[in-house]
């Protein structure tokens, strides 16, 4: 094989194979060992030479351009001439940008003040608080001591809550409801359970060969199904 670089027929030993992933086969390159290792030589000693004349280099001066004479918008609201800067941008429906109607902190003065028409208008903010007595503004807290004094409630500042008589009072510094009565505390011993007496037991096996069900013996003697069926159960092994 001859060697595109030094154009000696040489054997295939002198050569570089090599595997192309993409086309899945081996190629031999055309330029022997030694003409490869001579290229590659004289490319790093021309990428070196190259690196040095760069460095040895005068640095050039850094070019300052003057910017022009930003150009001023008029604010319709503050009547102001204010630069591009100031202004929001926003693009529209066919992605044509433009800038908004008011400069910035016009803007922002503006929502501000709508903002809080909207809550004087509309009573104040949506947002309650779980606390008792805060509130997140002061329209919402004077609304609430305009309604509650209305319906006959009076504020305690002592203790910081809205009473009202013969509905909501104070009691030995504590608050209670006249009106509502508290519900008397069970007796712990009703809910006892009472021991099953050997009659019973007796009284549960015979109903239960005269061919009863289990719940037909609730009703009958009055008992919880679980405990009818645990007595069951241990009488005949193979019920269930």
């Amino acid at each position: 094989m001859i060697c595109s670089k030094c154009n000696i027929d040489k054997p295939n030993e002198d050569y570089l194979t090599y595997y192309h992933s993409t086309d899945k086969k081996y190629y031999t390159r055309k330029v022997c060992k030694k003409c490869s290792a001579a290229q590659q030589r004289e490319w790093r000693l021309k990428n070196k030479i190259e690196m040095e004349l760069q460095l040895m280099a005068p640095k050039p001066e850094p070019v300052i351009e003057s910017k022009p004479n930003p150009k001023l918008y008029l604010c319709s609201s503050c009547n102001e001439e204010k630069s591009e800067d100031e202004w929001y941008l926003y693009y529209d429906s066919k992605s044509r940008q433009k800038r908004s109607t008011y400069c910035r902190q016009c803007a922002i003065d503006k929502g501000k003040r709508s903002y809080s028409e909207a809550l004087e208008s509309g009573g104040g903010s949506t947002k309650v608080y779980s606390k008792p007595n805060t509130y997140v503004d002061d329209i919402q807290k004077q609304l609430t001591f305009d309604f509650l004094l209305s319906i006959g409630y009076l504020y305690n500042e002592a203790y910081g809550v809205w009473l009202k008589p013969g509905v909501k009072e104070i009691k030995l510094g504590s608050v209670f409801f006249p009106k509502v009565k508290r519900k008397k505390r069970k007796n712990r011993n009703e809910n006892k359970r009472i021991a099953m007496t050997d009659e019973e037991i007796n009284e549960i096996h015979r109903y239960y060969d005269e061919g009863l069900k289990v719940m037909d013996i609730c009703r009958v003697l009055d008992r919880p199904q679980s405990t009818i069926y645990m007595i069951v159960k241990k009488y005949d092994p193979n019920y269930g």
